[in-house]
């Protein structure tokens, strides 16, 4: 696992961050192309009427919104999923290479499976509704 200096200098690195920009814009093609009544699956706690299908559309709106915003500029959106990237996965560079938890190193696919578990979360995805 990486220490926060780590993960601060991985997100310095040119390479990771090209890959990382890669991840977010390819991110946020593929939610633009969801069917948002049957391939959007919202997260526990996202209620904003409790309505199923609402409920879906809602979601659906966020993400794209967040995808929509991504594509137009991504170079705004880099850095932070960057940071998010590299503390969610470990990531660090060693010698110059890439690399991730234990000593692995650090590919394209890697990236792109981290980047699509954390867009749920960075757009907004979880809402409180107090007991």
């Amino acid at each position: 696992m990486s220490t926060y200096a780590q993960q601060i200098a991985i997100t310095q690195n040119t390479e990771f961050l090209n890959m990382a920009k890669v991840a977010i814009v390819a991110a946020s093609v593929a939610v633009l192309e969801e069917d948002p009544v049957n391939d959007v699956t919202p997260p526990a706690g996202f209620e904003p009427d409790g309505v199923e299908a609402t409920r879906k559309k809602e979601w659906h709106v966020r993400r794209s919104n967040r995808a929509a915003g991504i594509l137009q500029n991504p170079g705004h959106y880099v850095e932070a999923y960057a940071l998010a990237i590299a503390n969610n996965m470990g990531a660090y560079v060693e010698s110059g290479n890439l690399k991730y938890g234990a000593g692995s190193d650090l590919t394209d696919s890697d990236i792109q499976f981290t980047t699509n578990a954390l867009f749920n979360g960075l757009s907004g995805g979880h809402t409180y509704t107090p007991a």
